[in-house]
């Protein structure tokens, strides 16, 4: 295989600066791998309405970057508040309004079809008062590692949204690391 590579171009290739093109390429091809590897994630936002009294929002998103199947479903989605009964409830997404049980002190989502970025949203209000956090969110998915991300309006949204944002940045960074090093290699190339 060496012999039909012209000598030139090995030591072409042997320069330090054709080297540190090629780990910056490196690094930058092994990011964008890590992030498309397929996995599951849902994140569920719970707030409560200020304008109206023992009303909360539940927001569950598939934040990962593959659908979430029936099949996978090893236990569905559900919303449970152990100090208090649901009265009412309302889907916000008729998408999948028809896959919504309840019952007592739980709302539970019938396995379906979670495309990537989907989001499904509830408000429902409860006999009485309570807090936040007495509300939990859970289900059992099939190749999901870390179960459901929940998150509380009322501390650590603001956590979550620079996650996202430091996410997104780190992956435009090695983007354009990738891109940089393509256009070094193809002006040394042109010289």
């Amino acid at each position: 295989m060496l012999n039909l590579i012209p000598e030139f171009i090995l030591e072409f290739l042997r320069e330090p600066s054709w080297q540190l093109l090629g780990n910056i390429a490196g690094l930058g091809s092994l990011a964008i791998t890590l992030w498309t590897i397929p996995k599951k994630q849902l994140v569920c936002r719970l707030e409560k309405v200020p304008q109206k009294n023992n009303t909360f929002i539940a927001t569950i998103h598939n934040s990962g970057n593959t659908p979430i199947k029936r099949e996978d479903y090893q236990s569905p989605i559900g919303l449970s508040i152990d100090t208090a009964k649901v009265s009412t409830y309302e889907v916000r997404t008729q998408k999948y309004a028809s896959y919504i049980v309840f019952r007592g002190n739980q709302i539970r989502i019938q396995p379906v079809l979670f495309n990537r970025n989907d989001t499904l949203e509830i408000e429902f209000t409860t006999e009485n008062d309570i807090n936040l956090r007495d509300i939990k969110c859970d289900a059992h998915i099939a190749k999901m590692n870390n179960g459901v991300k929940v998150f509380y309006s009322d501390k650590n949204e603001e956590e979550w949204e620079t996650k996202q944002k430091i996410r997104k940045i780190l992956i435009t960074l090695a983007l354009i690391c990738e891109v940089i090093a393509i256009g070094l290699i193809l002006w040394m190339i042109s010289r």
